[in-house]
């Protein structure tokens, strides 16, 4: 039997994956092609509790909704036309690229497929299929970092505390720094950063940029 780790792992070796679906999927997807373009974009924002957090959002949703919806809805045509292999065979096989310039790391599905869904959409389509998992690790970038942190010999002099303090109890730590989880992780990944920046961020970004003069852990 195969492990979700090296069904992971062949996908990503592979840069293809095989994904089998069923009636009830396909049921699900001809309600949402029923759906205008309004009430679509208006369930995706109504997670958003301010304007303010929809916009850090990096989701095709906001950066251009109309084409986002058009790729959307040509995509489900591909599993609803009388016609279709898809539907007939019962799976479809996607294929995965690196981010641009890049030989490794993520990888990002090469056209319009599951994981170009928003998250309420795709757990609309997948929600009590027992078939079905989605995973996901809380903190996950912080989580990584704690690690290289703790398992690397070139670390013993600085001082990742603000790291583990935010990955045992981040709501406190937010509340603390006065700001939300994307300015950390903003802050996280930046090169440089500003006087806006309120305190707490500062010290954070100090650290950030320390490991980056390490270039390796």
């Amino acid at each position: 039997m195969t492990t979700l780790l090296e069904t992971c792992q062949s996908i990503c070796d592979k840069k293809q994956f095989h994904f089998k679906f069923n009636k009830t999927i396909i049921e699900r997807m001809k309600i949402l092609y029923s759906i205008d373009y309004k009430k679509i974009v208006d369930i995706v924002w109504e997670q958003y509790e301010t304007k303010r957090e929809a916009s850090l959002d990096r989701d095709k949703w906001y950066n251009d909704p109309q084409t986002y919806y058009e790729r959307f809805k040509a995509w489900l045509e591909k599993f609803l036309m009388p016609t279709s292999k898809l539907a007939k065979e019962g799976y479809c096989k996607e294929l995965y690229k690196y981010a641009r310039g890049k030989k490794g790391g993520r990888i990002y599905v090469r056209e319009f497929g599951f994981q170009s869904l928003h998250k309420k959409i795709r757990n609309y389509l997948f929600h009590d299929l027992q078939e079905y998992y989605d995973l996901d690790l809380e903190n996950c970038h912080f989580k990584i970092l704690k690690y290289f942190c703790t398992v690397s010999k070139r670390m013993d002099d600085v001082d990742f505390s603000m790291t583990s303090t935010y990955c045992n109890d981040r709501k406190s730590c937010l509340q603390e720094w006065e700001c939300d989880k994307h300015d950390v992780l903003r802050m996280l990944n930046k090169d440089s950063f500003g006087r806006r920046e309120n305190k707490h961020l500062h010290i954070y970004g100090n650290f950030t940029r320390r490991l980056q003069e390490l270039r390796t852990f």
